[in-house]
């Protein structure tokens, strides 16, 4: 059995990375207070970099960054930062 350092709180909270000054809008799978699973066809090398842009609430947005630990059929696994 896989042991995780935090547990996934499922989520569909939209969520937009940016790399190369492009923007990606997406929306998560689920989200920890160690990263998140972005939704995504998509396909980036482990160690990638991403600047992350998501709302917690309607007045709070969230700024960081992350780098992509998997990259899969599920979507992006991103560590953040």
């Amino acid at each position: 059995m896989e042991k995780r350092k935090f547990p996934r709180t499922p989520s569909t909270t939209p969520v937009e990375f940016i790399m190369d000054s492009r923007s990606h809008p997406r929306h998560m799978g689920n989200i920890s207070p160690g990263g998140m699973l972005i939704r995504t066809h998509e396909h980036f090398e482990p160690g990638t970099i991403l600047a992350l842009r998501y709302n917690v609430t309607e007045d709070l947005q969230v700024k960081t960054k992350g780098k992509v630990v998997h990259s899969g059929e599920n979507g992006l696994g991103v560590e953040f930062l």
